[in-house]
């Protein structure tokens, strides 16, 4: 009986801390696809460079500061797909390059969603 007990309070302490960084993730990842799409984007599209370097120099600090925390549970080879992009996007910014910076940006946005959509726990994911 003790054993099970054990058992069971150690699988609700498991599925209670993934519970949780599944909703600070939601939360995260959600708020950097966000300013990518509200701030950046619309920067980067008007050639409004000095905003767009500066929301993506804010922007790039918050998912460094919060990658550690990922990288506890999400895939490392898409986190660092995903750090290559914002080096990437990030020069392309830099230099003006307005077409190659929306489409950098892009996959930027698309690799955070990927990010936290193949860590749910759904039917495809455990298949």
């Amino acid at each position: 009986m003790r054993s099970l007990i054990i058992s069971t309070v150690s699988l609700l302490l498991i599925l209670g801390i993934w519970f949780g960084f599944m909703t600070y993730c939601e939360d995260t990842l959600g708020g950097l696809v966000a300013v990518i799409e509200e701030e950046i984007e619309v920067s980067v599209a008007a050639e409004d460079w000095p905003a767009a370097k500066e929301e993506f120099r804010r922007f790039s600090e918050s998912w460094h500061k919060d990658e550690a925390a990922f990288s506890l549970f999400l895939e490392q080879s898409s986190m660092l797909d995903t750090d290559f992009a914002i080096a990437r996007a990030e020069a392309y910014i830099n230099a003006e390059d307005r077409s190659s910076a929306l489409g950098e940006l892009a996959s930027i946005r698309e690799q955070l969603r990927f990010l936290f959509l193949n860590e749910r726990i759904n039917l495809e994911n455990i298949m």
